[in-house]
C-alpha cells in the first residue's frame, strides 16, 4: 500500500476521499492504473484498544459523487465492520489462549483439577488421567463421594479442606498416600489453591497433586545416613576416649577396636593383621567373633598363597568386596578360609604407619552377601587409622624394649 492512498487512509483517523483522479494523484500506485479507478474512499478500522486493525475501501472506474449521507453510511459500516473484525480477533486470541492453556495443564507432570464451589468436578488434565485411569467423561460433573466412594474418610477430610481454601481464600499444602491404577503407591504433596472470577467471587477450587514419593524416600535415608553416621562417631568416640587405648598392652586397644567395630557395622568377624617388613606375609594380631564373643589370633597368611590379595593391599585403601568368592582380590581365599568361616562379603582397610603399609583390618561378613556403603568404607578407613595410631605406639615399644636390651 505504500504510496498509495491506502497508506494516507492508515495515516489517518478519519474518512480519506478522492472523488476524481485519483490514479493521477498517486502515480506509484500501480494498481489504481491497471484498473483504471477512478474515485476512492477509505476510513482506518480501529479496535476497543485505539489500535488500527485494517482499512475499508471503495473504488470505482468513475468519479464517485459523494454526500455527506453517503459518507455517514460509509462510516457507520465501517464502524460495524472494524466491531466484528475486533470480535473475531478476540475470538481468535482466545482460542490461542485456550490452545496453550490447555497445552500447559497437559503437560504439567502433576496431576491437576479444578472443582466449582459444589465439589463437583470441572477439569482434569492428562496426568490425573494416567495416574487414576479416569477420563473426562467419567469424573466431570461429578464428585468424589459419588466417583471414588471407597476412598469415603479421604474424601471427608478433603472436603474439610476445600472449604478452609474457600472461607480463607489461601493455599493449602498437605500430604497424602495414593495408589495409582497400576498397583504402585506413592506419597503425594497436594496444593490446592482458590481460583475467583474477575468480579473476585469464587468459581472454584484447584488441586496440584506432586509426586513427591522420590523425594520422600530421599529425605528417609538422608535421615538414615545421618543417624548412621552419627552411630559411627560416637563408635569413634568410645575408642578413642577408652582407658584401653591408653593402656601400654596394645592387645587391650586391639580387642576393644574389633569388638566396637563387629558391633557398630553388625558383622561376625573383625581382625586386625600386621604385616612383615617385606610383605611376605600378615599375622593375626586380634580376631574378634560376635557370635561366641570370643578373641583369637596368631593365624598367618603368606604371600605365596594370596599373591592377588597382597598386590590388592598394595594398590587401594580399601577392598569392597561385596562377592568375596569371585572378586579377583578376594576370590583367592575361596574354597578355604571363606568356606570355613562362611564369609561371604570382606572390607578391607589398609593399615598405614607414615607412608608405610603395616598391615590391614579386615571386616567381614556371614551370611547372604553384603554391598558396602561409602559410609561403611569410610569408617573402615577411620578404624583403621586408628589401628595405625595403636600399632605405631606398640613398635615404639618394641623398639624401646630392644634398646633396653
Amino acid at each position: 500500500i505504500a504510496g498509495g492512498p491506502c497508506e494516507m487512509v492508515t495515516r489517518s483517523t478519519s474518512l480519506c476521499v478522492y472523488p476524481r483522479g485519483v490514479a493521477d494523484k498517486f502515480p506509484d500506485d500501480q494498481y489504481l492504473k491497471d484498473e483504471g479507478i477512478e474515485g476512492y474512499i477509505g476510513v482506518p478500522l480501529f479496535g476497543a484498544n485505539g489500535q488500527c486493525l485494517g482499512l475499508m475501501v471503495a473504488m470505482s472506474g468513475q468519479s464517485m459523487i459523494l454526500e455527506d449521507m453517503h459518507k455517514l453510511v460509509f462510516e457507520f459500516f465501517a464502524g460495524r465492520v472494524a466491531a466484528e473484525l475486533d470480535r473475531s480477533l478476540a475470538e481468535e486470541e482466545l482460542r490461542r489462549r485456550d490452545v496453550l492453556l490447555s497445552a500447559i495443564v497437559d503437560h504439567i507432570p502433576h496431576g491437576l483439577t479444578v472443582k466449582d464451589p459444589s465439589g463437583r468436578y470441572i477439569l482434569i488434565n492428562k496426568e490425573f488421567t494416567r495416574r487414576y485411569g479416569i477420563g473426562d467423561d467419567e469424573i466431570l460433573g461429578r464428585s468424589n463421594e459419588e466417583r471414588f466412594p471407597a476412598w469415603e474418610a479421604s474424601w471427608v477430610a478433603s472436603r474439610a479442606q476445600e472449604k478452609d481454601v474457600t472461607e480463607s481464600n489461601q493455599i493449602i499444602i498437605r500430604e497424602q498416600d495414593r495408589e495409582f491404577v497400576d498397583g504402585s503407591h506413592h506419597r503425594l504433596e497436594i496444593v490446592k489453591f482458590p481460583i475467583s472470577g474477575d468480579d473476585g467471587q469464587m468459581i472454584g477450587v484447584g488441586a496440584l497433586g506432586v509426586d513427591i514419593t522420590e523425594r520422600d524416600a530421599w529425605e528417609r535415608d538422608a535421615r538414615d545416613r545421618e543417624r548412621i553416621l552419627k552411630g559411627y562417631h560416637k563408635a569413634l568416640d568410645r575408642i578413642v576416649a577408652s582407658d584401653e587405648m591408653a593402656s601400654p598392652d596394645a592387645g587391650d586397644a586391639f580387642a576393644l577396636l574389633t569388638r566396637v567395630a563387629a558391633e557398630t557395622l553388625g558383622v561376625e568377624r573383625v581382625s586386625v593383621w600386621r604385616a612383615n617388613p617385606d610383605m611376605s606375609h600378615i599375622e593375626c594380631l586380634d580376631l574378634y567373633q560376635a557370635t561366641s564373643a570370643t578373641h583369637v589370633s596368631g593365624t598367618i597368611l603368606k604371600r605365596e598363597n594370596f599373591p592377588q590379595y597382597f598386590k590388592a593391599l598394595q594398590q587401594v585403601e580399601v577392598i569392597d568386596a561385596d562377592d568375596a568368592c569371585s572378586d579377583p582380590r578376594t576370590a583367592e581365599f575361596t574354597g578355604g578360609y571363606l568356606d570355613e568361616h562362611g564369609v561371604s562379603s570382606m572390607l578391607d582397610a589398609a593399615i598405614h604407619v607414615g607412608d608405610e603399609l603395616k598391615g590391614v583390618l579386615c571386616l567381614e561378613h556371614v551370611g547372604e552377601q553384603r554391598e558396602w556403603s561409602l559410609e561403611e568404607q569410610s569408617l573402615a578407613r577411620s578404624l583403621a587409622a586408628l589401628t595405625s595410631l595403636i600399632l605405631a605406639r606398640q613398635e615404639q615399644q618394641e623398639a624401646e624394649r630392644a634398646r633396653q636390651s
